[in-house]
């Protein structure tokens, strides 16, 4: 009966350790792609693309189109 018990539990620490696994390569495979789009400037481009206050572009009707956002 202890034998049956023992044998369950080497089961569960197996599922444990590959469910953790997963887990730690998800949240790697993440920060890499989060890594390559800050280092390859493209989070910035979409930042500036999404800025309501860009400087320089559209003259008046863009600081008209600025004030109206607020």
């Amino acid at each position: 009966m202890l034998e049956d018990w023992l044998r369950n539990q080497r089961g569960q620490s197996t599922v444990e350790y590959a469910a953790l696994l997963l887990a730690f390569m998800a949240m790697i495979i993440a920060l890499d792609a989060i890594w390559r789009r800050v280092s390859g400037g493209g989070l910035l481009d979409q930042a500036l693309a999404a800025a309501s206050h860009v400087w320089g572009s559209g003259g008046m009707i863009g600081v008209s189109q600025d004030i109206l956002m607020f």
